[in-house]
């Protein structure tokens, strides 16, 4: 039974974890243990926030110290130093210990870490909650990020090896579903497909449409007026950091990239791909072809699970118009253009390819448990195909001009992806943040607004 609970790392995740068992398992001793020396007291700001009792948690001073007389240990730090933290409080170890993980590529994960454990006996048994919200660091975290309806904790188990000879993997299971978590299992391969797809692409293809505005000076005007479809999929970029510090972004992203590059290049690849066939419809001003392009990723997209309120394509025109000072019925000025070009003609576009490149990678996996960044980054598919189609035919040579732009970058960030050129792709994360965290947050829940609401889909 599982009665002391160790967590390592008090960042969004660890912090989202503690708060969820002190809700749902208050029984449970936990300890906590960061390298921050202000983490204890950024972990305890949180939870006052949140009106959440800290008197229960200790935090430890050591990495040792933190896991003496543990049942379970949690590793939430950045992948990258995973194994090195393994190796350090293994020899503090209780022999009856579970280990686990909260790292979002767990095949190099696994490797990595069962390499520190040969000839130990610890049982490790890999996990990774899917869900997370904007931003990064202890004052980010929320118990909504492990029990919200749409999250779930992904239990990594190989399908030949049974609970009979490797129980840990169902007290791991079972303990998770006490605390009310949600619990899916999978394989590693199929676990890395479904998220380098799903969330390190979808990163790689945000941060590139932030950093076209290092070229095209007025896109950083208009994303300050953008409405619901820019915010909501741009916000995976919004970090703040400390003077001084390393960018939380970057220690998180960089590593992930490294560690799961070949299917974030796959998913890059099918998206261009995607992305292509839909540039090609808009050139021939085919809208017969488009709409039913439009119409096939609609059709996908209302499969997936999703319990926020999504906002229409009507809401989103009408926030273009009011920023460029255009009434609701007069057709766009050369403003307003400008604004749908660089804030609404990219995010619809991406909408469209990422939802295809989902479908192709895992259609079942990504019905039923698409992460929210996926969920907001293509809730634009859900649009009427034929007001889509329409849409981007009367915009169609400045959606052809802002698309080709975005198209030749990605291809140049996957190229410095494919070479490891991490000077520039952790330039490309730092000015992505740069540009985006200043902006408004994102439109969603109580701050959707009703009267643009589209149908209720699955």
């Amino acid at each position: 039974m599982i009665n002391h609970v160790t967590i390592f790392g008090t960042g969004q995740v660890g912090t989202s974890i503690a708060l969820a068992l002190t809700q749902n398992a208050p029984h449970l001793k936990l300890t906590l243990h960061d390298c921050d020396v202000a983490a204890p007291d950024l972990v305890r700001q949180r939870f006052l926030e949140l009106g959440i009792a800290s008197d229960a948690l200790c935090f430890a001073t050591t990495p040792e110290s933190a896991v003496q007389k543990s049942d379970l240990v949690i590793l939430a730090p950045p992948v990258n130093v995973m194994g090195d933290l393994t190796q350090r409080i293994l020899p503090a170890l209780s022999p009856t210990v579970i280990l686990t993980d909260t790292g979002s590529t767990k095949v190099e994960a696994i490797k990595t870490i069962t390499a520190k454990l040969s000839g130990t006996g610890i049982s490790y048994v890999p996990a990774h909650p899917g869900n997370g919200s904007q931003g990064s660091g202890p004052l980010t975290g929320s118990p909504g990020n492990i029990l919200g309806a749409n999250s779930w904790m992904f239990i990594i188990e190989d399908p030949e090896i049974s609970d009979a000879d490797f129980p840990a993997q169902k007290i791991l299971r079972d303990f998770w579903q006490d605390a009310q978590v949600q619990v899916a299992t999978t394989d590693a391969e199929t676990h890395d497909n479904f998220f380098g797809t799903c969330s390190h692409f979808q990163h790689l293809a945000v941060f590139t449409y932030l950093n076209i505005s290092r070229h095209e000076i007025d896109m950083k005007a208009d994303f300050m007026t953008a409405g619901t479809a820019f915010r909501n999929l741009t916000r995976v970029a919004i970090s703040k950091t400390t003077p001084g510090a390393a960018s939380p972004l970057v220690s998180m992203w960089r590593p992930i990239f490294e560690q799961n590059r070949p299917r974030i290049l796959a998913a890059a690849s099918n998206f261009q791909d995607h992305l292509q066939n839909l540039i090609e419809a808009v050139e021939r001003g085919d809208h017969g072809r488009l709409r039913n392009l439009l119409a096939e990723a609609q059709a996908f997209r209302s499969s997936i699970t999703d319990h926020e309120p999504r906002e229409n394509l009507r809401g989103e025109i009408l926030d273009i118009k009011t920023a460029a000072g255009v009434e609701a019925r007069n057709p766009f000025n050369m403003a307003a253009r400008e604004k749908a070009t660089n804030t609404l003609m990219i995010p619809l576009a991406i909408a469209y390819a990422q939802t295809m490149n989902a479908r192709d990678v895992d259609a079942e996996l990504v019905s039923g448990k698409a992460n929210p960044s996926f969920r907001d980054g293509t809730a634009l598919a859900l649009n009427d195909p034929d007001e889509a189609a329409t849409f981007l035919l009367e915009n169609q040579e400045d959606f052809l001009y802002i698309v080709s732009i975005f198209k030749g970058d990605l291809a140049i960030s996957a190229e410095a992806l494919r070479d490891g050129n991490w000077t520039q792709i952790e330039e490309d994360i730092l000015n992505a943040q740069s540009v985006r965290t200043p902006l408004a947050g994102p439109r969603k829940g109580a701050d959707t607004r009703p009267e643009y609401l589209l149908p209720k889909f699955a």
